[in-house]
């Protein structure tokens, strides 16, 4: 599909810049990106790096990486969220574990007043990004594990998204509401596309995802 659809552009190590990414990028003004490729080579260059503290997104898929990265670099603090059974990461003391970046903002005693975004390290990339309008859905179905209400994004936090897509080479956007038309925000559809349309006249438009009863 990514080869044969216009647009539909992604880089060699992600399918898509993963949206915490750009938060935290935007949080933490000094934040570097590290791509993990080889596991030995990771350990090496963290500890030899001298981070205060590094970030993971921890997935059933990269879970037992991170442990092994986590363990053998005991000089190095992580502040890690994501998807997957913690029990294991958490056991490290020099792990802290959060249910969301609002945690974590919070813990780190962090201003999150504008909810700012950057996509800075990936500038010219070819890609599709996330735009977030809302968290979470209606819906109550057995697999899912995201929280069964919608809570909007402020209008200053989709701003702050918007602008920071200009740095990327982005002619679709894709929208992570979890089932679009939730919140009341999707009428912003309109105005956001022109807005990126103004700099950005390739912009195609955004990608939804919802279900089938919709």
């Amino acid at each position: 599909l990514y080869r044969l659809v216009a647009g539909y552009n992604r880089t060699v190590d992600f399918w898509e810049v993963p949206l915490w990414m750009a938060r935290i990028a935007g949080l933490q003004r000094n934040a570097d990106v590290y791509v993990v490729r080889d596991i030995e080579e990771a350990k090496r260059f963290i500890n030899e790096a001298g981070y205060k503290s590094v970030h993971f997104s921890a997935l059933d898929v990269n879970e037992k990486h991170i442990v092994d990265i986590v363990s053998n670099t005991p000089g190095t603090t992580y502040q890690i969220g994501g998807y997957t059974d913690f029990k294991r990461i958490e056991s490290f003391p020099n792990v802290t574990v959060y249910k969301s970046i609002d945690e974590y903002v919070k813990n780190n005693k962090l201003s999150d007043i504008d909810g700012t975004y950057s996509y800075r390290h990936f500038k010219g990339t070819a890609v599709i990004p996330r735009l977030k309008l809302s968290e979470g859905c209606l819906y109550k179905c057995a697999f899912c594990s995201i929280p069964k209400k919608v809570i909007p994004i402020k209008k200053e936090w989709i701003d702050s998204q918007i602008e920071s897509i200009k740095d990327l080479d982005a002619t679709l956007v894709y929208l992570d509401d979890k089932t679009f038309g939730q919140a009341e925000n999707y009428t912003l559809l309109p105005e956001l596309y022109e807005r990126i349309k103004e700099y950005n006249p390739d912009f195609k438009g955004f990608i939804i995802q919802t279900t089938a009863l919709d």
